[in-house]
């Protein structure tokens, strides 16, 4: 029989605890570099109780939103300040084109409601009337709901919208975008292009999916940022390189997901029907690797809780914006 003696077996053990304490630290650093990183509060954001009223609007590498009723604030990819725009006693619309849409209670000079148009440095401003436009098909009256750099778009109801050119009036009406998709044409609606068009790469292409009120289908979103665009198909959310043979699955959204964004290397949604929380996912394109979190919605959660500018993303929390910068492409490493 072979003796061990007490020497040897310390050492030995000393050696074996030593290997598995270096193993769990490399498995912490490992998980630690894989795991999500927390959301950091940027600010508190005004509790708005109607519906249709927007929350957070991402455009040309800014984001805009509201710290207090009456009040847009707008940041960059760095959190700094860009404008501070007030328009007290009205509602925000939208963000865009360089400016703010509001849109005000019936006053002096205007007694059908007016929507101011005010420009970042404040300077800039153009109150509109309502739109010069026809009552819709079914008696709506037109309404200003959001504005690009070359267009403005004229909301009817959650099927039908009209695009007003903001140097000559000219306008366009959505028809053609379901034209364009049923014949899987690459053109997707920009209202910050002249021609109201964009193209996007294959595989990605225009969706149509199940309309609200009485359209049978309407065009699905499309988030592009190339070479990634993300969409919506049936309940599932795709995603899509550009070049790539067919687009990938994102989620099968099982309970219920918002419109996809996409952000530099990573596309962002929402999923749950919760009232009070819901879960963020972000899918790190060039990792295949998706990163989630848990958080408290507003009070009345509207269709734009998250936005990408850049690497960074914003979500938008009961009470606070919430932030998280992404990690730089793999690839350009």
């Amino acid at each position: 029989m072979r003796t061990i003696s007490r020497r040897a077996l310390g050492g030995r053990t000393a050696g074996v605890l030593l290997a598995v304490a270096l193993s769990a630290a490399f498995a912490l650093r490992v998980g630690d570099a894989r795991a999500e990183p927390p959301l950091r509060d940027v600010g508190p954001v005004s509790i708005v109780a109607a519906p249709g009223i927007a929350q957070l609007s991402a455009d040309r590498g800014r984001l805009a939103y509201m710290p207090a009723a009456g009040r847009v604030r707008v940041i960059d990819e760095h959190l700094a300040e860009v404008a501070s725009v007030a328009e007290p006693g009205c509602v925000w619309r939208s963000f865009g084109g360089g400016a703010v849409l509001w849109s005000c209670n019936p006053g002096p000079g205007h007694p059908f409601g007016s929507s101011p148009l005010v420009g970042l440095d404040g300077r800039q401003r153009t109150v509109l009337g309502p739109p010069g436009l026809p009552l819709g098909a079914h008696g709506e009256p037109p309404i200003w709901w959001a504005v690009g750099l070359r267009w403005m778009t004229v909301y009817y109801n959650a099927d039908s919208r009209a695009y007003v050119n903001r140097s000559t009036g000219r306008v366009a009406y959505s028809t053609g975008e379901v034209s364009r998709a049923r014949r899987h044409v690459r053109l997707i609606t920009d209202v910050d292009r002249d021609d109201l068009t964009r193209p996007v790469c294959a595989p990605l292409v225009p969706k149509l999916v199940p309309g609200e009120g009485r359209a049978d289908v309407v065009v699905a979103p499309l988030a592009y940022r190339p070479p990634y665009g993300a969409t919506r198909s049936g309940s599932r959310l795709l995603i899509g390189r550009c070049g790539a043979r067919r687009l990938t699955v994102l989620s099968r959204c099982p309970r219920t997901c918002s419109d996809p964004v996409v952000g530099e290397g990573f596309v962002a949604w929402i999923e749950g029907t919760s009232r009070t929380r819901r879960t963020v996912y972000v899918r790190l394109a060039d990792r295949a690797r998706t990163w989630r979190w848990r958080v408290d919605v507003p009070a009345q959660p509207s269709g734009h809780l998250v936005a990408a500018v850049g690497r960074r993303l914003f979500v938008l929390g009961r009470t606070t914006l919430k932030t998280v910068r992404l990690p730089a492409s793999a690839r350009g490493r």
